[in-house]
């Protein structure tokens, strides 16, 4: 799996300008991701995990992604970008109007940690707030929050219930014993 350092400015720009192209083949109707060879930067030959969130006049407008590395870094943006556009259940699918409006932000995540905790309390402290996103998984459900979520929800026993919520959990489902939480950080940066 990629691990990122800190991509530098061409590389996104690469990035940013592979997920806008994916939203516009999308339009034109050919979904077709550029082959490897056109692929200028060979660390997004190799898999990694990303999501990709659309603003539109900085409303959430979509975000789709993976949590774990299946394919090519550069693959898993443009296929994340045209889902995040037009394949996120919560929106209708975005309209050619507004691509002159769109902000797009891309997040590249590190592999998944679980949290080895037997308490709530434990599993709180390993948290930390505005560094990792979270992955719940239990009852046979999962859902996860980025770290850009803090930004809304400071408090990690809400966070942790909004997460539950969004896994279509009760609120204390993340206590539970038999919950698993899942903790990565990302390096995200806008278009």
């Amino acid at each position: 799996m990629v691990v990122m350092a800190f991509l530098n400015k061409q590389e996104k720009n690469f990035l940013i300008k592979l997920a806008v192209q994916a939203i516009k083949d999308r339009f034109e109707e050919k979904s077709v991701c550029p082959p490897p060879e056109k692929v200028a930067f060979a660390s997004f030959k190799t898999k990694g995990a990303s999501f990709v969130t659309i603003y539109v006049q900085e409303k959430l407008r979509g975000c789709i992604g993976h949590v774990r590395a299946i394919q090519p870094l550069y693959q898993d943006i443009y296929d994340n970008a045209q889902a995040a556009a037009f394949e996120d259940p919560r929106f209708p699918s975005l309209t050619e109007g507004e691509l002159s409006q769109l902000k797009l932000e891309i997040s590249l995540l590190s592999a998944p940690k679980e949290i080895s905790a037997k308490t709530p309390e434990e599993k709180l402290a390993q948290i930390k707030p505005h560094v990792h996103g979270v992955i719940l998984r239990a009852q046979g459900r999962s859902a996860t929050f980025l770290p850009q979520v803090w930004q809304q929800l400071p408090d990690k026993t809400q966070f942790l219930a909004q997460l539950s919520h969004k896994a279509w959990l009760p609120p204390d489902a993340w206590k539970q014993a038999n919950a698993k939480l899942l903790i990565y950080t990302v390096e995200s940066f806008t278009s």
